[in-house]
């Protein structure tokens, strides 16, 4: 056997140096980010973008957006997205936005897709892609108010979309393009839910593709526990043709659509309020799914 070793000493160390470059390539494609970053727009102080798993030819970009003013990149830095995105070809991005002043009444700051932070994204990942894959955007809180706006301004732009934690929205647009289909997820315990209730009620009287989520005993924190329903929604419709949309209701009222049955299981699971609150009003009679 010493005999046998010493004559293939140098063979067998030869293999797992080679083993141990390849599985180190390996993780090096799985855990190198990079940063990139452009002059920001008026109203904002930083407009840059982490990126991972940068494919030549992805089947889409997947958009993360946290909460006001993190520009760490702790999104993207989280396995399950980016198994997530490897195993669904997308490549993975994370906005790192900041603005001193967020204002609703003169539209200042990054929340405003329309007023210069939009762009601002679509520079960057345009510069890198081209041939303009289809985004998927997930936001939460301040990065949830971003993805909220930016699909009313660039609907065209957007496979999907989803948001937690949007206590303010804007009136929905109302014109002749056709917009992404979405989830509204937010916990019942956060300021300002019936405001997204009557938002998620106002896209579906429009006609809209979208699925509330209330979340039962839920605060503002990104609720980790759904996010594999999420995820597999924003699978969906980056193949539209595949969607079986099918209403669901919540609490006798109507929640929506999902694209298939395994979404549909997903979100039958989680613990769920309707989309009413007392502080909405009357909810009208007509049902927007009929």
């Amino acid at each position: 056997m010493k005999k046998w070793l010493s004559l293939h000493l140098s063979t067998l160390l030869m293999i797992g140096g080679v083993a141990s470059l390849v599985l180190a390539l390996w993780l090096y494609r799985i855990q190198y980010v990079r940063f990139i970053s452009i002059e920001p727009p008026p109203g904002m102080r930083l407009a840059g973008l982490y990126l991972s798993n940068e494919i030549k030819e992805p089947a889409g970009i997947l958009v993360l957006c946290n909460g006001i003013n993190q520009h760490q990149g702790g999104l993207i830095e989280q396995w399950p997205w980016r198994s997530f995105a490897r195993k669904n070809r997308l490549v993975l991005a994370e906005i790192a936005f900041m603005s001193d002043v967020i204002d609703y009444e003169t539209r200042t700051g990054y929340y405003f897709a329309d007023k210069g932070s939009g762009e601002a994204l679509l520079a960057m990942l345009d510069a890198l892609y081209p041939q303009k894959p289809p985004l998927l955007m997930f936001g939460f809180s301040a990065g949830g108010h971003f993805v909220s706006r930016f699909q009313e301004w660039r609907p065209e732009r957007v496979a999907g979309w989803a948001v937690t934690g949007v206590n303010t929205w804007d009136e929905p647009t109302v014109d002749a393009r056709e917009y992404p289909p979405g989830i509204i997820m937010i916990g019942d315990l956060e300021i300002k839910v019936a405001e997204s209730a009557a938002a998620f009620r106002k896209r579906l009287e429009q006609g809209r593709t979208v699925l509330w989520c209330g979340l039962d005993d839920m605060e503002h924190v990104i609720p980790y526990f759904a996010l594999p329903m999420v995820r597999e929604f924003l699978k969906a419709v980056l193949e539209p043709a595949k969607c079986q949309w099918g209403p669901v209701e919540c609490g006798g009222m109507a929640a929506g659509w999902t694209p298939n049955e395994k979404v549909k299981a997903l979100w039958e699971e989680l613990e769920k309020t309707p989309p009413f609150f007392e502080e909405d009003g009357p909810v009208e009679e007509d049902d927007p799914l009929e």
